[in-house]
């Protein structure tokens, strides 16, 4: 069964947009955004400059988008032609700043929520506004629908709908805008076809290259370029190519309009392009097209007279003229209207012009002045107001009122949503949605969960998201993704989170190598187990790390992806803690004020413990934090064991001051999997002295022997530095003192201020 061009239309529009609705909410390749995002890196490429355009044409044509690229390119914008082929995925440069890729799917879902600009120039492609939400349309109206592969109602639906919601409207001749201008809404613009007249110079030593299409002296060379279809005259070709002493130069694909009735030009033009004076080309790279121009006596525009001809304006009419060829013309309606620098005349008229013309070989004179078309339709000239034009949308395009953030993050309250964790990771994640609020930013605040919940946490709406499997952070990641398709803004918190956020403006942060466990082994090391960070370096549009031990871990396994991570360390408040005086010769406390658990180093804690109390007397312990119910059972025995001499308490967050003014050594043992910890820096900015481990950012805030003591993670070593503080109760007063010194750097409001100029360089 024939399908009629409506099935046809439709079914095929309806296949690529199911295609690509599914692409999006699906995993795309990372590898393919890999290849897109390090074709683009380079070129720091500034989104609202850079055009997206599906191709509706075959690429190996010069065609009017190609200078239209050309001229946005020459303007430092970044142009990306998308095409759709079952060939090995590519991304490739193939004209200055232009870029040619058959990564369809994956280059909308990348830029699906960046301020990008889509040049569409078939109705077809109406359905692609809707995947790029934040695109300025440009919609080009090249021709009558007629012309249009597919013609139907349905794309003279789609083509009302582009006038009516594009933001800009192109036309390429005055009957096209005269026909459609009442139906658009926002920026028409008259854009004919046009030349790059520098492109038509021929230099005198390339006068060797011309091409000489003559078999027989003195035949005369009508020549034509561009597609062979049937809206030529070809009974006017054919009885050109029977004059005597006529050479008809034909230079282009030949192709067919499946809405355009062939009729009997189907015959005729099978026999002159089968005739002994006709020569006919099939394509000439557009560079080299003057040296073919240059062999032509005359260049000739062959319309049939109808409907669907009457608004061309052909961009070889101008090529012709940057040539300085005289000009055959049917009198189409457009064509007409050059009637005072070319010739214009119907076929019979033609027939006995060209005969004039090889009598008196005139024609070989021509001295036409075409410089006043030339000027007006050069491209660069004529671009320049549509280009102004997106300038002005670009610098007056107003924010909205409350510009949204979400924070993604794996855990804040648990996944029931019931009770709050009070670890430096949540904290860092309130204190930054609250400067974004001040700000005037609305965040919100996303988390995993069991079920789907939402609460407020002091005006910070607090999100739990049901994602199937909240270890899996790759699934967690495009879970967030599709929740977070409109904000404005997302910062990723841990970074991983941020593997699928492709398309989305997104800051990520590393608050630590939380991959460095006890279970790491030669035997088991493999580079796919960082999949999901290295994914996220490549995705986020900014990477915040909050300790140097991060940058130089990415630093060893690329060195161009480490130029991208920015230094933030974590911070403390100067206004909740600050130095209290305090007596170390008198009973010393000695403070862990973390989460109790192995990573954080409890249990070699309570190990060494276990020898201190039995040595020294004058000691007491205080430990702050929460831990599960196993942990919690050890941690009670402990407790019971040595009743007296052991706090254990949980705090909120504005109550954990007061720990740190009572105690005069803080210990941060961790383990592994650490960053620049908030409970370090609190503790010397309350004057204490810091016995801390060499494990991931704590080299960065404490100076061996100056502020406090890096140790090996055991509790041998742990003992030592305890014992040796005991011992020195002037060495451990000097390294609290030290350590208020040092800390000064890493005060809460230049971590606020890097922020919030790390987010204003994001967002402007």
């Amino acid at each position: 069964m024939t399908l009629s061009n409506q099935e046809r239309y439709l079914m095929e529009k309806s296949a690529q947009n199911n295609y690509l609705t599914k692409s999006l909410a699906s995993s795309l390749e990372s590898t393919h955004f890999d290849l897109i995002h390090e074709s683009l890196a380079s070129r720091a490429v500034k989104w609202d400059r850079l055009v997206i355009y599906p191709l509706s044409y075959p690429i190996e044509l010069t065609q009017r988008p190609n200078h239209i690229f050309r001229a946005l390119a020459e303007n430092g914008y970044q142009c990306i032609v998308l095409s759709i082929d079952a060939n090995a995925p590519f991304f490739r440069e193939i004209a200055p700043n232009v870029h040619l890729t058959n990564l369809f799917a994956e280059v909308i879902s990348y830029f699906s929520n960046k301020q990008v600009i889509l040049y569409i120039t078939y109705p077809f492609y109406s359905y692609i506004p809707t995947h790029l939400r934040q695109s300025t349309v440009v919609y080009d109206v090249l021709d009558d629908l007629s012309v249009f592969s597919l013609n139907c109602e349905a794309m003279k639906s789609d083509h009302s709908n582009l006038l009516e919601s594009s933001d800009v409207v192109l036309f390429s001749s005055q009957e096209l805008l005269k026909t459609n201008r009442d139906a658009v809404r926002g920026h028409a613009c008259l854009v004919t076809n046009g030349v790059w007249v520098k492109d038509f110079a021929l230099e005198s030593e390339s006068s060797q290259r011309k091409a000489d299409f003559r078999r027989h002296r003195n035949e005369y060379v009508i020549g034509y370029h561009g597609a062979i279809t049937e809206l030529l005259d070809w009974k006017l070709l054919e009885n050109l190519a029977q004059m005597p002493g006529v050479r008809l130069v034909l230079i282009g694909p030949i192709a067919h309009f499946d809405s355009v009735a062939a009729g009997d030009s189907q015959s005729v033009k099978e026999r002159v392009l089968t005739c002994d004076q006709v020569t006919h080309i099939q394509t000439v790279p557009y560079f080299e097209l003057k040296y073919y121009l240059s062999g032509f006596d005359a260049g000739i525009v062959p319309f049939v007279i109808n409907e669907q001809t009457a608004p061309v304006l052909p961009l070889k009419l101008f090529e012709y003229m940057a040539m300085g060829l005289k000009v055959f013309a049917t009198p189409t309606k457009t064509l007409s209207s050059y009637a005072e620098f070319i010739t214009v005349a119907d076929s019979s008229r033609i027939l006995v012009l060209v005969q004039e013309a090889i009598k008196n070989r005139a024609i070989a004179e021509c001295n036409i002045d075409y410089s006043k078309v030339l000027n007006e339709v050069d491209w660069g000239t004529q671009l320049k107001p549509v280009i102004a034009l997106l300038e002005e949308r670009t610098t007056s395009s107003s924010p909205k009122s409350a510009k949204t953030v979400d924070i993604v993050n794996v855990n804040f309250y648990d996944w029931d949503g019931a009770t709050l964790y009070k670890g430096g990771a949540e904290r860092y994640v309130y204190d930054l949605a609250s400067i974004l609020k001040e700000d005037g930013w609305s965040p919100r605040i996303l988390q995993v969960a069991n079920r789907s919940f939402e609460k407020q946490f002091r005006g910070i709406p607090v999100i739990g998201v049901e994602t199937g499997n909240g270890h899996n952070l790759r699934r967690v990641s495009k879970a967030y993704r599709e929740i977070c398709r409109d904000s404005d803004l997302v910062i990723a918190s841990p970074g991983d989170l941020a593997c699928e956020l492709s398309g989305l403006r997104v800051i990520a942060i590393n608050h630590g190598i939380h991959w460095d466990h006890k279970y790491k082994s030669l035997g088991s090391a493999a580079l796919s187990e960082y999949r999901n960070i290295f994914d996220a370096l490549k995705r986020a549009s900014a990477f915040v790390a909050v300790d140097t031990n991060f940058i130089n871990w990415v630093r060893t396994y690329d060195y161009t992806l480490a130029q991208k991570l920015t230094y933030i360390p974590n911070y403390f408040d100067g206004k909740v803690f600050f130095p209290t005086p305090k007596n170390f010769e008198a009973k010393i406390r000695i403070l862990y004020p973390r989460r109790l658990y192995e990573p954080r180093g409890i249990f070699i804690t309570l190990k060494a413990f276990n020898y201190l109390f039995q040595k020294h007397g004058g000691i007491e312990l205080h430990l702050v934090g929460q831990a599960n119910a196993e942990d919690a059972r050890i941690v009670s025995e402990f407790c019971a064991q040595y009743e007296g001499r052991v706090i254990w308490e949980e705090l909120d967050r504005e109550d954990m001051c007061k720990a740190y003014r009572a105690s005069h050594i803080v210990l941060i043992p961790t383990m592994y999997a650490e960053g620049t910890s908030l409970s370090c820096l609190e503790a010397m900015a309350t004057n204490n002295a810091i016995i801390a481990t060499h494990v991931g950012g704590l080299p960065n805030l404490v100076v061996d022997g100056f502020n406090g003591f890096l140790i090996s993670p055991t509790a041998e070593a742990l003992i030592r530095s305890i014992e040796s503080l005991l011992a020195d109760r002037g060495l451990m007063q000097s390294m609290a003192s030290k350590g208020i010194e040092l800390v000064a750097a890493f005060e809460k409001n230049r971590w606020s201020c890097r922020w919030r100029s790390i987010i204003t360089e994001m967002t402007g």
